[in-house]
């Protein structure tokens, strides 16, 4: 019983965590991990399936229970008797039946039913467990891999700036006749990287935030 209590409070904590955040601002990270399980289809049915092993152990137990059944019916019978006058009777007939049954032994029968059933619950609240954490971290690793390709966005940006500047400048110099040929060359060859770097970056982050879209049911925060 205590196993079953505690394994039922932790998996609902991981699913309702959310409800004491509403009531104050929470960090982007925590918001996006939460959402994410929340959300995920598989997370759902995990949790699902865990509540559905909880019942099975509750329905083997009730073979412990003492059974209390009513049974009732209603008809009309009828017969055909040559020899007798009228040959063909018929008779209403109606019963009721109250039972009380209660189990003394089985042979250990429904206990290996209760352990049976117990196992399989344990087994789905790990997987549930397992589930749950890995949509967590795929949900953080999304969160962060944003972060960081908007840095490198940021610092490629920076960079094809730069090179941009230094080519004009070099071209300059070389169109005033201070300057040579070779530098223009290898100034605009920079920058041509520059800008090929910039144009990775931001197809990384294009395909980290469609990743995190995907995982948390949300573009990510500006």
């Amino acid at each position: 019983m205590r196993l079953k209590t505690q394994a039922t409070a932790g998996a609902i904590a991981l699913l309702c965590c959310t409800m004491q955040a509403t009531a104050q601002p929470a960090d982007p990270l925590k918001s996006a991990v939460e959402k994410a399980v929340l959300t995920n289809p598989e997370v759902s049915a995990r949790f699902h399936a865990y509540r559905a092993a909880i019942d099975a152990v509750d329905i083997a137990r009730a073979a412990y229970r003492p059974r209390l059944d009513l049974n009732a019916s209603v008809g009309r019978d009828s017969d055909r008797i040559s020899s007798r006058n009228p040959e063909g009777e018929s008779l209403s007939r109606n019963g009721l039946a109250l039972s009380l049954t209660q189990l003394l032994w089985d042979g250990l029968g429904t206990q290996r039913d209760i352990d049976r059933v117990g196992h399989e619950r344990l087994a789905r609240y790990f997987e549930f467990i397992d589930t749950t954490e890995q949509t967590a971290l795929e949900a953080a690793r999304a969160y962060y891999d944003v972060l960081r390709y908007r840095r490198l966005v940021q610092l490629a940006e920076d960079n094809s700036v730069q090179h941009k500047y230094a080519s004009l400048q070099i071209d300059s110099r070389f169109k005033a006749g201070v300057g040579r040929g070779v530098d223009l060359e290898q100034a605009n060859a920079r920058l041509a990287l520059a800008e090929s770097n910039l144009s990775t970056e931001l197809a990384n982050l294009h395909d980290v935030t469609a990743r995190y879209q995907r995982i948390v049911g949300e573009a990510p925060p500006a």
